[in-house]
């Protein structure tokens, strides 16, 4: 009977630290490590794995080592996504466009608010919305 005990007590430590095992650490990173403002509005994430977070200060990237900053135009963004097309689409407070590689392995953006009517606005960007 106490052999049964041990054996139990044994393979339920082993099953607990198993379970322990799969899940994954979190890293909290601050503002100051990511360089740009301290609010993030969404999350996007790329086919590589590389992570697209819009944010006060521009378009965020992370690779999961390096942070990039990507400003559009001094507006603050609100909704980013991964296009099937390879861009990355951003929206924000009067400006929405998309961002696409450059052969320097930065990206580039192109404004696509600007070709709006100029009595038009583009007001507040929060979600975007692809086919």
């Amino acid at each position: 009977m106490k052999d049964r005990i041990l054996t139990l007590l044994s393979l339920l430590l082993i099953f607990n630290s198993a379970l322990a095992n799969w899940q994954r650490s979190i890293t909290n990173y601050n503002r100051h490590e990511y360089k740009a403002a301290n609010q993030n509005w969404m999350i996007s994430q790329h086919e590589n794995g590389w992570m697209y977070f819009a944010n006060n200060k521009g378009l965020l990237e992370f690779d999961g080592v390096t942070w990039n900053t990507y400003s559009i135009h001094n507006a603050k963004t609100r909704a980013v996504k991964q296009g099937k097309d390879g861009r990355i689409y951003v929206g924000g407070l009067g400006q929405f466009g998309y961002f696409s590689p450059n052969k320097y392995g930065g990206l580039d953006y192109t404004c696509l608010s600007d070709s709006l009517d100029t009595k038009r606005s583009a007001g507040n960007i929060w979600h975007i919305h692809l086919r």
